[in-house]
């Protein structure tokens, strides 16, 4: 389930179904944070999000994190992995933030480089706000998380980049 060495990545394609679902969510849920993982592949120099993971019952969730804590969301990554012919995987993770224009807390870049190492891949990163979202990626080989903003839209995706 873990990615093979690529050329870095630098750009996020992400379906609009799947903000769409992980932001509909999050209205639904304001009074605490939300969060789950995202799926899809890496190709080129872009990793594309098909899929999202939304919370489950056994997640610890407070007005101020998220915790993964079900194992639902990495059998759900690995039935993903299997039935795609091993090419849908982890690619990132999606949570929600108390603020209106929320950016990475110290905890999120933490997490997030050590995923990175874990995986020796690039992973790409949303989180939601009451107003705006932020999206980036947090790239191998690099101690910086890279924030992006819209590039380019079509009817069913939107493509983020730095």
């Amino acid at each position: 389930m873990f990615a093979v060495q690529h050329a870095a990545m630098s750009k996020l394609l992400l379906e609009k179904r799947v903000l769409w679902r992980i932001q509909e969510y999050h209205r639904d849920n304001q009074d605490k944070e939300v969060g789950g993982l995202l799926l899809g592949y890496r190709r080129d120099d872009a990793i594309h999000a098909v899929k999202a993971t939304m919370p489950f019952r056994n997640d610890r969730r407070s007005a101020t994190s998220f915790v993964r804590q079900s194992k639902m969301h990495q059998i759900v990554a690995l039935v993903s992995w299997v039935t795609s012919g091993f090419k849908i995987g982890w690619i990132g993770e999606w949570h929600s933030h108390p603020e209106r224009y929320p950016q990475p807390s110290g905890t999120d870049l933490n997490t997030w480089r050590n995923q990175v190492d874990l995986t020796g891949a690039e992973m790409a990163y949303v989180i939601l706000g009451t107003k705006a979202k932020w999206i980036g990626m947090h790239v191998r080989n690099n101690k910086e998380v890279m924030s992006f903003s819209l590039l380019e839209e079509t009817d069913r995706t939107l493509l983020f980049g730095p």
